[in-house]
């Protein structure tokens, strides 16, 4: 049975030993940055976008201490996962559905899972339009998005902005948002559209800003078009208030990869294939089946062992 994973969910990773109480370390949370049908489809593996944190917020030396784990991984070795989680971050099913992405730094994860996943559907389907705005401090946090750059403009409309480029003003995701506010009015408009956005929440006040003035240059009032996409599930945010745990920096993307796919899928004791509460029977991957789950319920963690096949790239 292959790792029950969606495009926007996330896992906890227990990192070894014990911390400063002599407890063992908590589970960090990270998301998801491969498609559901893993990094490389078929071998029941996932991939991570990873900060290593090497400095607190005054600048001072500190040693993150899943992030470095993570980091110094090697191939071959074992690393005790526990999830997934989250119900409501989750990608449209329907290919002919529009997804706008609003991100920066390794709030790119899940955005990345996404396209990838699309563009996997590519030729099989009608697909719809994807829309992306990632900011970066400077281009060499790229190694998330870079290959996106030779994707055919008809598949996705890419926006990058730097905030610490050399010899260039400062360049905000908003700002981008304004520049492109035709074509994104459109999509916003668009019954089919869905809006995620994944950062720091500093840049939450800013983005919702951006699509009040593109709403309204576009002749619509953005309070009755937020609320609307709220309730029909089409407006997503998964915003943090620490940079550590975010980043922004380019960090290594880490693939794990399940030792046994069907030993594993049998010490997943608290997982089965979900139930569609409408269809009324088993619809794995689907919006609905992840939300019947309850995958946020404690009771809900599963812990599994997998292996690194590779770390960093």
């Amino acid at each position: 049975m292959p790792f029950p994973v969606l495009e926007g969910q996330s896992i906890g990773i227990l990192p070894p030993g014990v911390d400063e109480r002599g407890k063992p370390h908590v589970a960090r949370q990270y998301s998801i940055a491969s498609p559901r049908n893993g990094e490389r489809p078929g071998y029941n593996n996932l991939s991570l976008t990873v900060k290593r944190v090497t400095v607190d917020y005054g600048g001072q030396p500190v040693r993150g201490v899943c992030s470095n784990y993570l980091c110094d991984l090697k191939k071959g070795d074992t690393v005790k996962v526990i999830g997934p989680f989250g119900a409501s971050f989750l990608m449209p099913n329907h290919p002919r559905s529009n997804i706008v992405m609003i991100c920066t730094g390794t709030g790119s994860a899940p955005m990345r899972a996404m396209t990838e996943y699309r563009r996997r559907l590519r030729g099989k389907f009608e697909g719809g339009k994807l829309m992306l705005f990632f900011g970066a401090r400077t281009q060499k946090e790229l190694p998330y998005f870079g290959p996106l750059m030779n994707l055919p403009r008809d598949f996705i409309d890419v926006n990058f902005a730097f905030s610490r480029a050399p010899d260039s003003p400062k360049r905000y995701v908003q700002d981008l948002m304004r520049e492109r506010a035709a074509d994104l009015a459109a999509l916003l408009k668009d019954g089919d559209s869905f809006v995620y956005v994944c950062g720091l929440k500093s840049m939450e006040e800013g983005v919702l800003a951006a699509l009040r003035d593109v709403a309204t240059q576009a002749g619509v009032q953005w309070e009755e078009l937020a609320g609307r996409l709220k309730r029909e599930g089409r407006l997503h945010r998964r915003l943090t208030e620490n940079d550590l745990l975010l980043g922004h920096g380019a960090g290594p993307i880490i693939v794990l990869t399940s030792v046994l796919p069907a030993l594993l899928g049998q010490r997943c004791l608290s997982w089965k294939p979900p139930v569609c509460p409408r269809k009324g029977r088993s619809s794995y991957p689907s919006r609905c089946a992840m939300r019947a789950t309850g995958l946020r319920a404690p009771n809900s963690w599963s812990r599994k062992s997998t292996r690194a096949s590779c770390c960093g790239r």
